[in-house]
């Protein structure tokens, strides 16, 4: 009867952790795009 919540909550911790992982992994790669984007501009209007 205990083991039953419990099974629950660690299925929904696993789902929560893992929709996190893909979350920040977008993110994360997003950001990077985004900053190598702003960086080429940068470079670009620098050298004109």
């Amino acid at each position: 009867m205990m083991q039953r919540p419990f099974v629950v909550l660690a299925c929904g911790l696993q789902g929560f952790l893992f929709k996190g992982v893909i979350i920040y992994s977008i993110y994360s790669l997003e950001s990077a795009v985004f900053f190598l984007n702003f960086t080429h501009c940068k470079y670009i209007q620098w050298r004109r």
